[in-house]
């Protein structure tokens, strides 16, 4: 369970690191950021589809014959999807972490309204961060090997979310210190949301239940994929391959280290 807690904590805090880069604009280069969000894509696909969702239909299979095993597995599957799209369509567009990464900061803003937009944003990612939380800490504490493949495609991912924080509170106070501090505090919601959803479920983790949170857990990555690891990567790019060599990077990376940690 400590193992677990701490990947979460540690995927995360990667928002610390978007915060870094922020305060150090001549850092952050645009090609990178699109390598890196189409690996962290590519690895919580692979993840999902070659291991998390395999997990759910065996832990449905102890129950149930194949065809049933399948059913609720695609059931669970699409409730994950439902549940990330829920969450995502009451974030406002112009506070949603994944609707302005990639987009440029407007410089007419004045400071005021700079510390104002970026305040919301990090409300919006705590928001945003409780179910990815959730994901790494079930997927950890079930299966050491996906739970570090989870963690290190959601760190990758929480990095430019961070910068969507961190760039207009920086702009309007140059503080770094307080830049860096508020970033921080938006990560730990994803150990905090992946505490209150153990306590929650920890009585009833028999096989069907598990069968449920790995379905779940794998529509939530999906959806994360396609809606903001990949958009937001092609939003970054500047040439049309980056986020495509990246993506393949990391479910090759994924792929061997998986077969690695067996």
């Amino acid at each position: 369970m400590l193992f677990a807690l701490l990947l979460t904590f540690l995927a995360g805090i990667a928002t610390v690191v978007g915060g870094v880069i922020a305060t150090h604009r001549k850092m952050l280069h645009p090609a990178v950021l699109a390598v890196a969000l189409g690996f962290a894509a590519g690895a919580m696909l692979y993840v999902s589809f070659t291991d998390i969702l395999g997990k759910s239909f065996d832990a449905f299979s102890e129950l149930h014959d194949a065809t049933g095993a399948y059913a609720l597995m695609a059931a669970s599957f699409f409730v994950g999807i439902g549940v990330v799209a829920l969450i995502d369509r009451l974030i406002p567009s112009d506070i949603n972490p994944n609707d302005q990464e990639g987009k440029p900061l407007k410089r007419n803003l004045v400071k005021r309204k700079l510390m104002h937009s970026g305040v919301l944003i990090g409300v919006a990612l705590c928001l945003h961060n409780f179910p990815e939380g959730f994901l790494v800490f079930m997927s950890a504490y079930q299966d050491a090997a996906a739970g570090v493949a989870i963690a290190v495609a959601l760190a990758i991912h929480n990095i430019p979310e961070g910068i969507a924080v961190g760039a207009p509170i920086y702009a309007a106070t140059k503080n770094r210190a307080k830049t860096i501090g508020i970033t921080a505090l938006t990560g730990v919601a994803e150990p905090i949301g992946a505490i209150i959803g153990f306590l929650l479920l920890r009585d009833v983790l028999s096989g069907a239940t598990l069968g449920w949170v790995f379905g779940i857990v794998a529509g939530m990555m999906v959806f994360i994929c396609v809606d903001e690891l990949l958009p937001a990567a092609k939003r970054f790019e500047t040439n049309q391959r980056q986020t495509t060599y990246g993506f393949i990077a990391g479910m090759a990376v994924i792929a061997f280290s998986i077969a690695l940690l067996q």
